[in-house]
């Protein structure tokens, strides 16, 4: 018989070995208290060396009514014919918020931070140093979609929730911030832009008349 295992025999039940269970554990204390000590060290320094990730979160709210994105809804339509359903408006936010038209702004916007002594914008701040500016940016776009921010659109509501992770709180919140800003900006061209050229085709149709 091996030692420390009990031998199964015919008719027994586990409750029949549950004393000899308990005294292989006992005679193995020490090498489980080792394992157990070990493992806690690990995890304790891994969490101490682990940078420190804080998070800022914002939301857009779905326009209602006779909304201010109303010169947005061509894009809309545009999505409904292509995929042969009716896409409200504000299922698109998530999509435009990951345009590298929104998120480059946010990119190349400068920010203080605790790791540098002048305002460095989000390239500089992760380190991205190759000799092409674009690989530089490919790599920036990435680390926003992938690894910075997460994009949530409430499918009840069609509120969108940005989430931005950061090593420092503040430029979590800086970021957050600027995303917006970025898609504000963005909506008020395409408006500015849709509205011109209406107003260029009434003229148009007014002088065929």
């Amino acid at each position: 018989m091996n030692q420390g295992i009990p031998e199964v025999t015919k008719g027994s039940t586990p409750i029949d070995y549950l004393p000899q269970i308990l005294d292989a554990i006992w005679q193995k204390r020490v090498l489980l208290l080792i394992i157990i000590l070990g493992a806690t060290t690990i995890a304790a320094v891994r969490s101490f060396l682990q940078p420190p990730v804080y998070r800022a979160q914002t939301i857009i709210l779905p326009e209602s009514g006779k909304t201010k994105l109303a010169e947005l809804t061509g894009m809309s339509e545009l999505a409904a014919a292509a995929v042969g359903v009716e896409t409200p408006l504000a299922r698109l936010y998530p999509t435009i918020i990951n345009s590298e038209t929104v998120l480059k702004g946010t990119i190349l916007r400068k920010y203080d931070t605790k790791r540098f002594n002048h305002p460095v914008d989000l390239i500089e701040y992760w380190g991205f140093d190759e000799e092409n500016p674009r690989a530089n940016m490919e790599r920036a776009l990435g680390q926003m979609r992938n690894q910075v921010m997460d994009v949530n659109l409430e499918p009840r509501t069609n509120v969108v929730r940005i989430t931005i992770d950061a090593g420092e709180a503040q430029l979590a919140a800086d970021i957050a911030n600027e995303i917006t800003v970025q898609f504000d900006y963005y909506t008020r061209q395409v408006r500015k832009t849709n509205a011109s050229e209406q107003r260029k085709f009434i003229e148009q149709r007014l002088r065929e008349m």
